[in-house]
């Protein structure tokens, strides 16, 4: 496939990288008052996430082969009508059955986005200018949740409908996206949609994932069934695969050391970042007495900061494509983790600002790093199943390591140590995930080869 200086079918492709992280963002500002207005209980904010990450999980390599059939310009029109047909409605007045519905519906809807965004980036991407074009969108899509509450609560002022304020927000980033996608590349990919291999996949991946909470809410030999059962369906699905040209689940892909290597990184540094992060906001708030105002300020300075390490790390690894920015970036992980660990609380609140700088940096190098490894270790027709394996790491991880936490709560509790360790262990724990995706992105890392001429 011929490759396209297209700057509109570029800028097409980071407005769509961008839009997939603000319709969650909105409802992640929306949700209080959609429970305080439905009476929700507070157990039903976990069961709207699970939603929304099981769509997202079961769809990665579904919506990603679709992406790629359609081909560049229609798989990413495609995952924007899906993302604004889930979004808009979720301001509408629904019970909790309801809104499980459309947020499954919505995860679905942005595994599809993603694949589209990421392929069409990969065709209008320049020789050599990989990693600016991932900086940038993670840049951009950072901009863009910095601005969005002050946009949200004006309108909140001025709009009294929840679908509105979507729809106002919304269709006119999905609009002026569409009319730039014109200029991209229109070639599907002519081949039969495997049917076969996404049922697989289905049962396969759910029975997995349903073993996992199995073993806390129900009897043990009920998630060894599930257990069984999916490993099973997953030995069937990667054997049809295997006979496969073009198969669903990308193991052509995976049979590239980077690519196998970005992977599995990318599953352990997303389960780190998730471990603890339920318990920070609150660890701050007691232990160091910081106010809501100071951490989210922290919050927000974090992210533009990993954006922009993101940003100049993609500038860095077209320049020099050799650099081990990847486990670079997963070390420095680990520094800010373990050093948040040893903190006292009740310590000078300064002496957590070089664990935090070190998570900044560390996190936007890898995020980068990890997406220009995969992608660029992938031919350019196949972007979005290489984008596929980056989502299904990524909502894996954020569905499994909720339990993980609960089974450091559990030993802690066993062992009768002081539950003030809770935090600071599964600190530990994600530390020591981070330091194995250090070693992992070591994997067929120093290549010396431009991405985009490696596939």
């Amino acid at each position: 496939m011929a490759v396209m200086d297209s700057r509109p079918a570029l800028v097409a492709s980071l407005l769509g990288l961008s839009l997939t992280v603000l319709p969650g963002f909105l409802v992640s500002l929306s949700l209080p008052r959609l429970m305080a207005e439905m009476a929700f209980g507070t157990q039903a904010s976990g069961m709207i996430l699970l939603a929304y990450l099981l769509g997202l999980t079961l769809a990665a390599l579904p919506m990603s082969a679709v992406a790629g059939r359609l081909g560049p310009r229609a798989g990413f029109r495609l995952g924007l009508v899906l993302m604004l047909v889930t979004a808009i409605p979720h301001g509408l007045p629904q019970n909790l059955e309801q809104m499980l519905v459309l947020r499954f519906l919505q995860g679905i809807a942005l595994a599809s986005l993603l694949a589209g965004s990421i392929g069409l980036l990969r065709v209008s991407t320049p020789p050599g200018s990989l990693g600016r074009a991932l900086g940038g969108a993670g840049l951009f899509s950072a901009a863009i949740m910095f601005v969005a509450p002050f946009v949200w609560n004006g309108l909140a002022a001025l709009v009294p409908s929840l679908s509105l304020e979507f729809a106002l927000v919304l269709t006119p980033l999905v609009g002026l996206a569409w009319w730039l996608a014109s200029r991209a590349p229109s070639e599907p990919q002519l081949r039969r949609f495997d049917l076969i291999g996404t049922l697989l996949s289905l049962l396969s991946i759910g029975l997995l994932i349903v073993a996992v909470p199995a073993i806390t809410f129900l009897d043990w030999r009920w998630a060894l069934r599930f257990l069984v059962g999916g490993l099973l369906f997953l030995a069937l699905f990667v054997w049809h695969q295997s006979r496969r040209e073009t198969p669903l689940l990308p193991l052509d892909l995976l049979a590239r050391p980077r690519v196998t290597g970005a992977f599995l990184a990318r599953l352990l540094v997303s389960a780190g970042l998730t471990l603890p992060e339920l318990m920070l906001i609150a660890y701050f708030y007691q232990g160091w007495e910081l106010s809501v105002a100071t951490i989210g300020l922290t919050m927000s300075l974090t992210m533009l900061g990993s954006a922009i390490i993101g940003f100049l790390g993609g500038w860095a690894l077209d320049r020099r494509p050799g650099l081990p920015l990847l486990p670079l970036g997963a070390l420095l992980l680990v520094l800010g983790f373990g050093g948040l660990a040893l903190q006292t609380p009740g310590d000078s609140g300064w002496l957590l600002l070089p664990p935090i700088i070190a998570m900044t940096v560390g996190r936007g190098a890898f995020e980068v790093a990890c997406g220009w490894r995969l992608l660029g270790g992938s031919p350019r027709h196949r972007a979005p199943a290489g984008q596929g394996l980056l989502t299904l790491a990524e909502a894996i991880a954020r569905l499994v390591a909720p339990y993980g936490t609960l089974l450091v709560a559990v030993l802690v509790d066993k062992a009768q140590l002081d539950q003030s360790l809770l935090v600071p262990l599964c600190l530990g724990v994600a530390a020591a995930g981070m330091l194995l995706a250090a070693l992992l992105g070591l994997l067929g890392g120093r290549t010396g080869e431009v991405p985009e001429q490696s596939a």
